[in-house]
This record gives C-alpha cells, structure tokens and sequence, in this order.
C-alpha cells in the first residue's frame, strides 16, 4: 500500500485513499419503529486481469447519498467477490487497487432482496479501458519501491526535499513507476513548479489517462500555467469516464470561463461540482448574477 497519497490540486480539497469504513446504521428517524431493514447481496465476478492481480483488488461500496463507503470485499484470485448485508439503496461499486487507484466504477441499485451478480471487465469498460495492462500488471522493482516508501515517510515529516531527491532515484531505477511519477509531479504542482509538474504528470496521464485524480492535477497544473485549451481538453476527456467526478467538472468549467466560452455549459458543470466544492458555487454566483443575469438568489441546478 502507498505510504502517502497523491498530493492534490491546489484549487480543490482532494478525496484522498479510503479512511476506513463507518459502520451502516440501518434506522433513520423516518421510519417506523416496526420497520425492519430489508438486506441485500451484492457480488459479482471480475475478469481481465491475471490471477495475481485479482487477488490484490478490493471492491466498495459508496452511498450516492452521503458519498461515504459503506462496505467492501477483497476479490479472490478467481476473480469473485461479496457483499453481504446492503440495505437498500443506491450506491457506486468501485473496483480498487492495491495502490488505491480506482480501476472501475459503476452505479448500481440495491432495490431486490438476494443476490445480485454483476460481471465485470476491468481492463474493458465501454471505448476506453478504465486502467491500461501496461500499469495493472507493471511489476516495480524493490529498491524502486523502498525508495518511494522512503519518500512518503520523509514527506510527511515535512522534508519535501529529500523525499524529492528519493523520488526521482526511484524514477531512474524505474522510469515507468506510475505512481512515483504521480506524485513526483503533484508536489512539483504544490511548489507552483508547474513546467516540470506537467512534464510528469503527462507521463503519467499517458500510462493511464483514466486516473481522475492524475488527470485533475494535470488539468490544474495547465490551468494555472495559463493553459487553458489543454485544461479543458484533459477534464473533458476523464469526465467521459467519471461522470461523477466533481473536481473535474469545476476543472472544466473554470477552463472554459478563462476562454470566455460555454458558459451555460460551465454554468451546468458547476451546479453539478457545488454539491461537493464549496469553491464551484462562489463561481456559480459570480457566473449567474456577472454573466448570465440570472440572480443570485437562483437554486442550483440539479
């Protein structure tokens, strides 16, 4: 497991790798005193990768609500895996990988008592493939993850310097480390460095160009290097295959507002990115009552 997660943009809050999992409480003050919780059972298959690589993957559940995890299972070299005890309900299954990389995701609907299969391809969902083979199945060699290990104890002791220096030792003894290449990039982002974040965050983005998180920090490091095309041109690509993804519509929406262009189309990616973006709805306000006249006081859209 990575010792430190991926350093975020520096105009979103991040989500980070899973903080543990809270415990589902059943009862709502809505209802009955006489009503029971009905469970479900949500498992399924997972192909693709090889038996090595299933083995390492975990599967969760996210309430669409409340966008917490509820659940998870790990997957079985056979590629199978359950989850027992879902109440109803909508939720986002994720396929994660030991890295805690997101290699798929979907939304699903907990609605029928028993047991729900659902068959998945990870390598293969729609055009696109949610994570490339080439990053699945790249094997890093051991001195290359010690050094990177040693990185992320030095960078959270606040020695951003020397955890740098081990980072880049890391890359030389392997050039395709995806996830040293990740966050070699995203600090440089963090320093403002933005040239070379983007020389490595590109890198990155190209070994696995439906990472969102990677993609956010490349869009924010061309956005704020005053690259305004090639920001739009990255949160729109990755948004076709995380709709969801709230950082990546605010991403979006700014680029396009710095183009002076889309606005009502900026205008819908900022409603939607509000919901978790504190920063979306002051540009959503500033959009509306400067630009399309609308009023302050308009509720978002939905």
């Amino acid at each position: 497991m990575m010792i430190f997660a991926l350093c975020g943009v520096l105009l979103l809050p991040l989500v980070g790798l899973s903080q543990g999992f809270q415990p589902f409480q059943p009862y709502r003050e809505d209802m009955g005193a006489r009503e029971m919780p009905v469970w479900h059972t949500v498992g399924g298959t997972i192909t693709g990768p090889s038996p090595e690589v299933l083995g390492q993957l975990r599967v969760e559940l996210v309430e669409l609500r409340s966008r917490q995890t509820r659940y998870e299972s790990m997957v079985t070299k056979n590629g199978l895996f359950t989850l027992t005890q879902v109440p109803r309900g909508e939720y986002e299954l994720r396929v994660i990988s030991l890295l805690g990389a997101v290699l798929y995701s979907q939304e699903i609907e907990a609605s029928q008592p028993g047991h729900r299969v659902i068959v998945l391809a990870v390598e293969n969902r729609g055009v696109a493939p949610m994570i490339s083979l080439r990053r699945l199945e790249h094997k890093v060699p051991r001195a290359a993850m010690g050094k990177f290990n040693k990185a992320g104890k030095l960078h959270k002791k606040g020695k951003t310097e020397e955890a740098l220096l081990l980072l880049k030792e890391a890359l030389e003894l392997d050039p395709d480390y995806y996830d040293a290449l990740a966050t070699y990039g995203a600090v440089h982002l963090l320093r403002q460095q933005y040239a070379t974040a983007i020389e490595y965050l590109e890198k990155a983005y190209a070994m696995d160009p439906n990472d969102a998180l990677v993609a956010a920090n490349l869009a924010s490091a061309h956005l704020l290097a005053k690259g305004f095309a090639e920001a739009e041109g990255i949160a729109r690509s990755t948004l076709r295959q995380h709709p969801g993804d709230a950082r990546l519509r605010y991403l979006l929406a700014v680029s396009l507002l710095q183009q002076n262009r889309g606005h009502y189309e900026a205008e819908a990616h900022l409603a939607q990115a509000a919901k978790e973006i504190p920063e979306a709805q002051a540009v959503l306000v500033r959009l509306r009552t400067q630009v399309l006249g609308q009023g302050a006081a308009l509720p978002s859209a939905q």
